[in-house]
């Protein structure tokens, strides 16, 4: 079964088109990574599946049922939490505050107990740091905070939008680490990121993202033996 399913998808910004005829599916439980350079529109991408961008054409399905007219917050309530590109957590808010906030939408009749203690369990240094600003953390506690934030919404799916960028080595191992790890609880994870060895080797399938237009698809250990994806993304002649 499909879990997440994007077809013939165009979308952009006013008149510019950045995304063409762009067609993926990432299978339950699996981990899919897009790849592709600066501006190849994979941030447009993941804001059209996050609901924050509109399709101009085309469409997206989530286990067979059509979410391409679905707002944020419905989009998240059918279990798909985003880590967007540069974490983009609350600085004047504490950690435990930032992952709270991450069950917003359901507020009403849950705390979010079970989420926030796998969070913690997922992230002890977050654990460590519950009452402590957002803002003082480092890059890398960030991006834990923002993944924990992400996993407070018991997502199915998740999009990580270039978890690694910016952290240092050490800190990009825990990072893939710690996707493989949630995809062994069966979530299923879109995975865009730059860091082209590391995504194919914790994805089971991996697509090229060229100037808007998906150029290459196939399973991660076939994309990492062609040669166009050697010298363009792995830094091999």
């Amino acid at each position: 079964m499909t879990s997440l399913s994007i077809q013939n998808a165009a979308a952009g910004y006013g008149h510019t088109l950045v995304l063409r005829d762009v067609s993926l599916e990432i299978p339950e439980g699996e981990v899919v990574c897009l790849l592709g350079a600066n501006g190849a529109g994979k941030t447009t991408l993941i804001r059209v599946l996050s609901g924050l961008l509109p399709l101009k054409s085309g469409s997206i399905k989530l286990g067979g049922d059509d979410i391409s007219r679905l707002d944020p917050i419905s989009i998240v309530s059918r279990g798909v939490a985003t880590v967007p590109e540069g974490r983009r957590i609350f600085p004047d808010l504490t950690v435990r505050e930032n992952l709270q906030i991450g069950a917003y939408h359901r507020r009403r009749s849950y705390a979010g107990t079970n989420e926030l203690d796998f969070a913690f369990e997922m992230f002890p240094r977050l654990k460590e740091r519950a009452d402590q600003m957002g803002g003082t953390l480092s890059g890398g506690e960030q991006q834990m905070l923002a993944i924990g934030r992400a996993l407070m919404s018991k997502p199915k799916t998740l999009l990580l939008d270039e978890p690694s960028m910016g952290l240092a080595p050490i800190l990009i191992q825990t990072v893939f680490e710690t996707i493989a790890q949630l995809s062994r609880t069966g979530i299923t994870i879109l995975l865009v990121e730059q860091n082209a060895a590391a995504a194919l080797d914790v994805a089971s399938h991996g697509y090229v993202l060229d100037r808007g237009e998906i150029s290459l698809h196939g399973r991660a250990d076939d994309l990492k033996a062609d040669p166009r994806v050697q010298e363009s993304y792995l830094g091999l002649a």
